[in-house]
Formats: C-alpha cells, structure tokens, sequence
C-alpha cells in the first residue's frame, strides 16, 4: 500500500478488491476439493477420512462470507484504516488456506493411487 499513490479510501477499496480476488480462488479451490473427495472415498473410507475445511475460515464468527461483510461494512463507515489492516488479514488467511488446502489435494492424490491399488 505503501506504493499506491491515492488516498486512504482508495487505498481500503484496492485492498478490498484484492482481498476478495483471493477469497474467490480459495472458494473455487476448496469446492475442488471437497469434489473430488467426494469421488475419490469411497463410501465406507468417507466416514473414517473426510475433508476438513480450514478452521481460521469456517470457525464461528471468522467465517470467509463474515469477514468480507465486515470490511464493507467498515468501508461503509469510512473506517479506511481499519478496513486495509482487516484486508491485509484475509489475504494473509486465505493465502494459508491455500497451503492448507494443497496438503488435502496432496492427500487426495494418495487416496486415489491406494484406491486404484485395492481394487
């Protein structure tokens, strides 16, 4: 941000805007996953390993859809400042969710070659 030469309102806009760019590919991300866990487990497997969503965005109140909402909600109420350090978050967190959601695609991958090797 320090780069940017504008005022702090834009600056909370183009941080926002950045911050939900990134939101959007970790939802697409995860949909994949929990898709292809769902093909790839079998029915019995499904109970004993499942996809576990990534906490820091799914536990209560910190949900992906609650933090966008609150930083339109401090843009709304020209809290510029507030809403670029909560942007800066939810890149930081969406950005580990990535990580966290390439060590399910890894384990995916595992779970497709031993069922292939069991059939």
């Amino acid at each position: 941000m320090d780069y940017i030469s504008c005022g702090v309102e834009d600056k909370s806009r183009i941080a926002f805007a950045n911050a939900l760019e990134i939101a959007e590919q970790y939802r697409v991300k995860e949909r994949m996953i929990r898709y292809f866990f769902k093909l790839t487990i079998e029915s019995k497997m499904a109970t004993e390993i499942a996809f576990k969503p990534f906490k820091p965005l799914r536990s209560e109140g910190n949900h992906l859809e609650d933090r966008i909402e609150r930083i339109r909600t401090m843009i709304a109420q020209r809290e510029y400042e507030e809403a670029i350090d909560a942007s800066t978050e939810l890149m930081t967190v969406t950005l580990a969710g990535f990580r966290y959601l390439q060590t399910c695609r890894f384990v995916e991958k595992v779970l497709i070659i031993v069922t292939i090797g069991f059939s």
